[in-house]
């Protein structure tokens, strides 16, 4: 496994939704995606809270302290900060950023905002005035 996870989660089960097959199941729960029991695909969305296998093998809800306490393990991918709030994880730092202050998202134009501050207006403007002029 790439991403292993916590002690904590690895015996913990989701019901998820797959968008692909439209199926319900009920399988293991990964933050990094959850496969589709039916069909296998990963293109899934959660739709129930977390539960675990009893002895018998039934699903059974987790308690309020079981809820709790996974509340506060920190997941792959995540890192605590002061306060208990976690932030995820970047690879990238500033300085190796591809954006320089001169190139500036600010600086970057639309097609429609370069229309707007073009004198000779858009392709369309310009064939309804060469359509108008020729009537």
């Amino acid at each position: 496994e790439m991403t292993p996870m916590p002690e904590e989660y690895r015996n913990l089960y989701r019901e998820i939704l797959c968008k692909d097959c439209s199926k319900n199941s009920t399988t293991l729960f990964h933050v990094v995606g959850m496969k589709c029991g039916e069909c296998g695909s990963y293109n899934t969305s959660i739709e129930g809270p977390f539960v675990k296998k009893d002895e018998s093998g039934s699903f059974v809800s987790l308690t309020e302290q079981e809820l709790e306490a996974l509340f506060h393990i920190a997941l792959p991918g995540m890192q605590s900060r002061e306060g208990g709030e976690e932030e995820e994880e970047s690879d990238v730092s500033d300085q190796d950023s591809d954006i320089s202050e001169e190139g500036s998202e600010s600086e970057w134009l639309t097609e429609s905002e370069e229309t707007l501050d073009s004198p000779q207006g858009s392709d369309e403007e310009n064939n309804e005035e060469t359509e108008n002029q020729e009537r």
